[in-house]
């Protein structure tokens, strides 16, 4: 739902179906890839990056989760939505930063909204499509 809080002009339908058009293909691959939910990439845990280094032999840093450290990647997100500049992509447009707290909600409820009046084939769809993704994971 992300992209269509950020992306206006995009449907709920529109990003579900770009979703399935993206991750079905991967599918074959998913022997070959290391996956993670996102809420465990942006707080740090379950050791996702560990899984990285042990799959492939890399030795990639953990983040660092302590409070400077997630400081310094506020600043770093603050600096790529405030430098992007340019028109964008065709048709969606140069994406503006997400919304603020108040929108947030309110986007959110919106997108919430425009999922469960999607079709129901294409929600259960996604749903067996991001379990065959995520059921393997701690």
């Amino acid at each position: 739902m992300g992209l269509v809080m950020i992306k206006p002009d995009l449907t709920v339908v529109q990003a579900m179906r770009g979703y399935r058009r993206f991750y079905e293909p991967l599918l074959a691959y998913r022997d070959r890839i290391v996956v993670s939910r996102s809420e465990d990439v942006i707080d740090g845990s379950e050791g996702w990056v560990e899984r990285i280094n042990q799959r492939f032999g890399t030795s990639f840093d953990t983040p660092d989760v302590t409070a400077s450290g997630r400081s310094a990647r506020d600043e770093l997100i603050e600096r790529y939505w405030r430098d992007r500049v340019g028109p964008g992509l065709p048709l969606l447009g140069r994406t503006e930063r997400p919304p603020s707290e108040e929108l947030h909600d309110d986007v959110a409820s919106r997108a919430r909204a425009g999922y469960l009046g999607a079709p129901a084939t294409l929600r259960r769809r996604l749903s067996a499509l991001y379990q065959s993704f995520t059921e393997t994971l701690p």
